[in-house]
């Protein structure tokens, strides 16, 4: 009976907002090879080194000790004073920096803030100012032995956010009357604790949609964001009130303060109706539609409840968006949702944290430790053979912190020493032809590295799409990744309708796949 063949390149993202069948999933890019598009998957990752699909990175501990108080994170933030670069972290209520062998120092003094609330941080000259809704904004700065109340005359003012703006603080959503559409600023460049009053200098958002955040697009724009609407705020150098504000969208906004991604012509973020989307400013919104689309099932799994806690940040090196965030109706942040902005691609990753940022850190002991981090061999990293000192100058990393009072990376191929899943499921096969059964004989999987593990390989097939979405997965074996020359498995499967899972679960299993092919024999049609 006559053969055939059909590769996929596993290097897009997770999609499952089509059904499993759906022609979408697979970009052709030749007779009987195509992209695709996984239908569900966590732990992988497309960029470690372009072109294959790998293992995602777990984490490794970066901070010495714990905190103090290691209960919850609330806030975390690097201060650099264009001299100093310090590294805050806000733990049960207490503020911490850390020294120069990753201990926290407390330098809380007496003071307790919040122990619910996410701390919004901002830089103000060479001070971090944080304010949480619930205590009067506290500032810091490099050599300070303890925080200090950051308002140093009038009014204390509890803000819920902070945003710097035309050389003055701005806080917004404070605990005066009608504070929830509430905005007040300093006068210019305050001081923290030294010059910075808020007496007299006050707004209200023009609606009774109550503030959820605010963020800068460049240097010029301020927006303020409901959940229902969006106001812009303006800067009027020659007025005796320099700053005017006006409602630029109506019936849409961002839920979270700190899902809110700022770039200099955009902001990213959460919103309640669509999901993460993107905002250039102006009265369109959303810019395109939701980049958040494609993962919709994802994001019905979010509980609204607690969508305030979601935190996203933005990771040069790898341009890269990353949110935490509370997935599958969870009550506290226990996924990584991350998108590619080269590549308009989706992944997620099975991390729980309560607070993520990214730090410039120098973290790498030998080139091999920068090897593992990019993803690179020697020849890639060092083509011209620069020293190490060259490389070893500080990158932009991902740091975040759950509830043991550590800081960790989110590098390396273990989570923390232990086991991780990694597993994609990919779109449901019919080989060319849905009405036709085809015995599949082999599946092969193109390995880019040999190394010590394996990949173990499920299949389940049918007749219809519901058939095999009510089908157990059967295993089918294991391919070594020390066996390059042999990566395939024999099996005889005769379905219409074809679909595979592949995993690798223990540490250091970093994987390298750069095509999956298909070989079955042909049957008749039905």
């Amino acid at each position: 009976m006559p053969t055939g063949t059909f590769k996929i390149i596993p290097i897009l993202g997770i999609r499952n907002d089509l059904p499993a069948d759906d022609n979408r999933l697979l970009t052709p890019i030749g007779q009987g090879v195509a992209y695709c598009n996984c239908v569900e998957g966590e732990n992988f990752d497309l960029v470690r080194k372009r072109g294959v699909c790998s293992k995602s990175y777990g984490y490794e501990q970066w901070s010495h000790t714990a905190t103090a108080q290691h209960t919850k994170t609330l806030g975390m933030f690097e201060l650099y004073d264009g001299t100093n670069r310090n590294w805050v972290i806000g733990d049960n209520g207490k503020i911490y920096y850390y020294d120069g062998s990753e201990d926290p120092i407390d330098i809380s003094g007496a003071v307790t803030l919040s122990t619910a609330n996410l701390y919004s941080i901002v830089k103000v000259g060479a001070h971090a100012v944080i304010a949480e809704g619930a205590t009067t904004p506290y500032s810091w700065k490099h050599g300070d032995v303890a925080i200090a109340k950051a308002i140093s005359g009038g009014t204390e003012y509890k803000f819920k956010y902070l945003v710097y703006f035309m050389q003055r603080l701005i806080g917004l959503y404070s605990d005066q009357t009608d504070g929830d559409i509430d905005i007040r600023w300093s006068g210019a460049i305050p001081v923290p604790a030294t010059t910075c009053v808020f007496t007299g200098n006050q707004m209200y958002v023009p609606n009774d949609d109550s503030i959820t955040g605010v963020g800068l697009m460049g240097e010029n724009s301020c927006y303020i964001y409901c959940d229902n609407s969006i106001q812009q705020l303006t800067y009027n150098s020659s007025y005796a009130t320099p700053f005017s504000i006006y409602t630029v969208v109506s019936g849409q906004g961002f839920h979270s303060h700190h899902s809110i991604i700022a770039f200099p012509d955009r902001h990213y973020g959460f919103n309640r109706n669509y999901g993460f989307c993107e905002y250039h400013g102006g009265n369109t919104f959303p810019f395109g539609e939701p980049i958040s689309q494609a993962i919709e099932s994802e994001i019905a799994g979010i509980d609204l409840s607690y969508a305030n806690l979601i935190v996203g940040k933005f990771i040069p090196r790898r341009r890269q968006l990353i949110w935490l965030v509370p997935a599958n109706s969870n009550t506290t942040p226990n996924k990584f949702f991350i998108y590619d902005l080269s590549t308009k691609q989706w992944s997620v990753e099975n991390i729980s944290a309560r607070y993520i940022d990214v730090w410039r850190l120098n973290v790498w002991s030998t080139i091999g430790d920068l090897e593992t981090a990019f993803g690179l061999d020697v020849e890639d990293l060092d083509p011209d053979n620069k020293t190490f000192a060259y490389y070893d100058k500080g990158y932009d990393h991902v740091v975040f912190s759950n509830i043991d009072g550590h800081t960790y990376l989110h590098e390396t191929d273990t989570y923390n020493g232990s086991n991780y899943t990694g597993y994609r499921i990919e779109p449901v096969l019919d080989f060319g032809n849905s009405r036709r059964s085809d015995l599949l004989t082999e599946i092969w999987f193109d390995l880019v590295s040999s190394s010590n593990h394996i990949i173990t390989i499920y299949w389940r097939g049918g007749n219809t799409l519901g058939e095999i979405m009510s089908s157990a997965w059967q295993s089918v074996g294991t391919i070594s990744h020390l066996s390059p020359n042999q990566p395939f498995i024999p099996l005889s499967k005769d379905a219409r309708l074809h679909q595979i899972k592949w995993e690798v679960v223990n540490q250091n299993e970093r994987f390298q796949i750069n095509g999956i092919t298909f070989k079955f024999t042909t049957g008749s049609e039905r």
